[in-house]
């Protein structure tokens, strides 16, 4: 999994600041995103480790399981809160996927990750 390497971070960066502010809710910017997780909370490499668990045999996480691996770096959140997060979940899927051909392979997630825990 740690294999494969090359996504840019900067243009991660960019492409997440830019499907955040889209049509999300004005709350979804770059740093509500960190504000809703506490991704900042771990070292890069424990995230993609704990991302790892749920990658299939390729090491490849598609839109279920990179939900369900960011779904443990979640804060506590109201009900009404959900349905968003989860919605902006599927968007940061999608700005990850940088090849979008339906996976988040390893530099993908690693270049998201590193922009979203601020490192």
């Amino acid at each position: 999994w740690y294999l494969r390497s090359g996504a840019d971070v900067s243009a991660v960066h960019d492409a997440i600041v830019e499907s955040t502010e889209g049509d999300l809710p004005a709350r979804s910017t770059l740093e509500s995103v960190r504000a809703i997780s506490t991704l900042s909370d771990y070292p890069v490499g424990d995230v993609l480790e704990a991302f790892a668990e749920h990658a299939d045999a390729d090491g490849l996480l598609d839109r279920r399981a990179f939900a369900t691996g960011f779904s443990r770096f979640l804060v506590p959140q109201p009900a009404h809160m959900r349905a968003e997060t989860a919605r902006l979940i599927d968007r940061l899927f999608d700005v990850f996927d940088a090849d979008s051909n339906g996976m988040v392979d390893f530099a993908e997630l690693a270049s998201g990750i590193s922009v979203l825990s601020g490192g």
